[in-house]
């Protein structure tokens, strides 16, 4: 699931519903791989090569060559093998 949008909870009413907060992009980079049941939540950046585990849940940036799973989705390993680019 990708999120990228969110309403703003600050708001009352029917203002709330109408105040939704733009600009939150999911940028994910060459070679990412994302396991099924994951949610995704902008802004964000998953970094190349990145591998997000099942059911892991993103709410900020992942760098490039890691291994993430949890909710909130932690690192758990460094990927050392890099691709001949």
């Amino acid at each position: 699931m990708l999120l990228t949008g969110a309403h703003d909870y600050e708001q009352f009413g029917a203002a709330r519903q109408l105040a939704i907060k733009k600009n939150r992009n999911i940028i994910i980079e060459e070679g990412v791989w994302i396991a099924s049941g994951c949610i995704i939540v902008g802004p964000c950046r998953i970094g190349k090569h990145s591998v997000v585990g099942a059911g892991s849940v993103i709410t900020k940036d992942v760098p490039p060559f890691v291994v993430v799973v949890g909710n909130p989705a932690k690192i758990i390993k460094l990927i050392k093998a890099r691709p001949v680019l």
